[in-house]
């Protein structure tokens, strides 16, 4: 996957991809919380299993979300545009 130049983007498409990101993030945030909480009781009745760690797998792909959002931050803040 190319990685994408936000210094090519006009400010009216990084605020879109930002909002975008942000909704995306809230998502990722929401399911994993409540992934986890289904695990932890889960395990409580059952025990563990293999299946246990499916909300770990969400961790990379929130990462990625808050840090594309953290350099569009850095993006809008050096054109002085709050987005």
């Amino acid at each position: 996957m190319e990685k994408e130049n936000l210094h090519e983007l006009s400010t009216e498409e990084l605020i879109k991809k930002k909002k975008s990101l942000n909704f995306a993030f809230g998502l990722m945030v929401g399911s994993l919380i409540i992934t986890l909480i289904i695990t932890i009781f889960q395990t409580i009745k059952n025990g563990f299993q293999l299946s246990n760690i499916i909300p770990f797998s969400f961790l990379p792909i929130t990462a990625i979300i808050y840090n594309s959002i953290t350099n569009i931050n850095k993006e809008l803040k050096s054109r002085n545009v709050n987005g």
